[in-house]
Parts: C-alpha cells; structure tokens; sequence
C-alpha cells in the first residue's frame, strides 16, 4: 500500500492511503513481462552490433535482417525511450539496464500484490505448479513470445545472425538472461533433460538434428502451455481420444458402498480440504461393471472441487503416440487443470506379460513424478480380486507415504 499527502482542515496535511497496483488478468502481466523482454533484447542489440559492424553488406540484401528493419520494429517501443535523446552506446547500455531493473521491480511488486488479492496470473501459477526459478520462468516467456506477436521472430532471426532461425535458440536465451560467465555455465544446467522445462515439457528443442551442440539448438514451447499462459485451460488435445473432464456434481448419498469404507472415503476427504494432506492420495476401487467405481471417485473430488480426467486404459494402450509420452501427457495435464486422474480399466495393466510389466513401471513413475500438487489425488479403478496387482503396479510397498487403499463396491 502507498500513501499520498493531501491537504486536511486548517491547511494541516493528511495521508490518504492509496491501493497497490495489481494486474487485472493475465494477460496483463504477460503485457509487462515483454516489455521486460524488449528490453533486454535492445540490450543485446547493442552489444550485437559492436561485435558485427558489418551487418549492412548489401551483397545479402534479402538474405538478411538489416539494422533499418530491425530499427523499425524497436520503434514501436516504450514512449519513455522513444523520447530519450541519442547517447553513446555506453550510455544507452547503463540506461537500458537500469530500465529494465525498474521494470522487474515493478512487476514483482504488482504480482505480489495480484497474488494477495485473489488474481489469477498463469505464468505465475505455472512457476508454481513445476518449481520453475526466475531464468527459467523467462526462458517460457523468450518461447513465447513469438506466439503473441511475429516480431519477435524477425528480433530473433537478427540476434541469432541467421533469417531462418526465427526461434531462440539456447545461446540466445543465455545471452539475454545471463550476464556473467557464471551464470552461463550455472544456467546450462536449468536447460538438462531432467531439470523442469524439459522434463515436463514445457518447452523441447526444435527439430535439429541431435548431434549439433546446446548452445545451436533451437527451443519451442509446448502447444499446450500457450494455452495455459493464455487462460485457455481446455484438455491436451492429443489425449482426448482417451480421456475426458468430468466436473464432479454427485455426492456420496448415491454411492452404494460398505458403511465403514464409505466413512473412511468421506474422513479423507474432509481431511485432504481442511488440512491440505501432503501425503499423495491413490484408491483402489474394485468391484463390477455398473457397482459406481466412477461415482466414488466423483463423490470423493466434489468437495475438493477437483475435476476428475477419466483415461480409458482399453484406448491408451492403442493411441498411436509411445505409451509413455502419453501418460506423461495426461498427468501432466492433471498437473495443470488441476485436476484427479482415474484410471478405467486399469487392470489390464496388471498382466504377467513383460510388455505390461514395462507400462506397469511408467505409470508408476508418472505417478512419482508428477505429484508436483496437494491437490491431485490419483484413483483407480480395477475389477474385483486385483488387489495385489493394483499393489505391484503403483509400487505401494516401496512408497509407503501413498495411501494405496482397496475399496470394494458390490
């Protein structure tokens, strides 16, 4: 909160408290973020052209994106460096750095305020949900950026001193967020195949070819996290030929369930609402075709207001994609909606074939793995009499922090 003087009776002043600045939407704070990225790209615009200034030849005229092009888009900059008055390049590089400081200032405050009143940020809430840290959260936006606006691509292509590479590639992003040689090599390491970007594919490199370096190769974000910064949180197309959202709406007076176990479901439940369990939460629930195996797990999330994506076992093992990138799809999306998984059919995963012992492991992984969430809870439904399997498939002897009860419906 700020204060304003103004002037009370008698002439003595007063203070009138002013409300902190917060953002109204997302897209809002999306908006200040490229402003902060403008401005580190101007930054390496300078630099650039100390290190090259050649880059006019007109024998690559057409080849090239010529500083005139490039002058022309930063044109369309912040009023306040439009007006500024030329300086040396020196100069403009101490302007443009206490420029972007200011800018970063400014929007960790208006996100800290946002945040305490109740506004929904995505960027800030994808932070959240996969533990990015501040290069890593930028490194989303840098992919970003050219799905918002295509000048972006052209700003890039000069950087990167190449017309076709209209997509950062890794050492762009390290020249425009690092500073130091330290924190060039210490970044590199946010960048590892199982750090979080692309452990859960936030972001994945393009289609280079494998054997070119890390710093040549490309990076593009996930079709799927465009549309999450951008509030439009509708299920990963490439598992809607397997599963569904359901909004839960029934309660547990339609659920025809042994009293006792049906008491237990009900405590944990309240539990997991008024003390946020840590602990991940994974059911059992055996018994035949039309017993309500699916109207428990609805019952369960409805006072967690947790949607459920219900994933058809039968059809995942036939989707066209790798079995594991599909998993890994669904419960990363479980991650973002937020949402609980329930798995139909999942006893089919339970065969002694060493084909269904491998899918047994990835699941069982996928559930170790993307646990990122006190709010997620994972529930399976099997038929009755695989009780030991449902056991051997989420490895619940070996994670003993997981409630992997067996619930039976009759």
């Amino acid at each position: 909160m700020t204060c304003q003087q103004t002037s009370g009776q008698a002439g003595e002043p007063t203070i009138k408290a002013t409300a902190p600045e917060v953002y109204d939407s997302g897209r809002q704070h999306l908006t200040d973020e490229l402003l902060k990225l403008d401005a580190l790209i101007r930054l390496r615009i300078l630099n650039f052209r100390n290190f090259d200034a050649s880059k006019n030849s007109d024998a690559l005229d057409g080849l090239c994106i010529t500083d005139e092009e490039i002058n022309g888009v930063l044109k369309k900059e912040s009023g306040a460096q439009r007006r500024s008055s030329p300086r040396p390049e020196k100069s403009q590089i101490e302007v443009l750095l206490n420029h972007t400081e200011r800018l970063q200032a400014k929007i960790s405050k208006k996100v800290e305020s946002s945040l305490e009143s109740g506004v929904y940020l995505p960027l800030t809430q994808l932070s959240h949900l996969f533990h990015l840290t501040p290069f890593e959260q930028d490194t989303v936006l840098i992919c970003l950026a050219p799905e918002l606006d295509l000048k972006y691509e052209k700003l890039y292509a000069y950087l990167q001193d190449d017309v076709t590479k209209q997509y950062p590639c890794v050492n762009l992003i390290l020249d425009l967020l690092c500073s130091t040689p330290e924190r060039r090599s210490n970044a590199r390491t946010l960048l590892h195949p199982q750090a979080p970007l692309l452990k859960y594919d936030l972001i994945r490199f393009g289609h280079d070819t494998p054997v070119k370096p890390l710093l040549s190769r490309g990076l593009e974000i996930d079709d799927r996290i465009v549309n999450f910064l951008l509030d439009l949180n509708a299920l990963d197309s490439r598992i809607s030929s397997f599963a569904k959202v359901l909004n839960p709406e029934r309660d547990w007076s339609a659920v025809l369930m042994d009293d006792q176990c049906k008491e237990r479901l009900v405590q944990l439940s309240n539990d997991h609402v008024r003390q946020r369990l840590k602990n991940k939460l994974i059911f059992c629930f055996c018994g035949p075709y039309g017993s309500g195996k699916k109207l428990a797990a609805e019952a369960f999330c409805r006072p967690l207001r947790l949607p459920l994506i219900i994933a058809d076992t039968r059809d995942l093992l036939n989707v066209e994609m790798d079995f594991e990138k599909a998993v890994r799809i669904l419960f990363r999306e479980a991650v973002l909606q937020p949402a609980a998984i329930y798995l139909d059919h999942c006893d089919l995963l339970t065969a002694d074939d060493q084909k269904y012992v491998h899918y047994q492991n990835i699941l069982d992984r996928a559930i170790e793995e993307f646990s990122l969430s006190q709010d997620q809870a994972a529930l399976g439904a099997v038929d009755c009499g695989c009780k030991r399997q449902w056991q051997e498939l989420l490895n619940l002897e070996v994670h003993a922090h997981t409630h992997g009860d067996l619930f039976k419906l009759i």
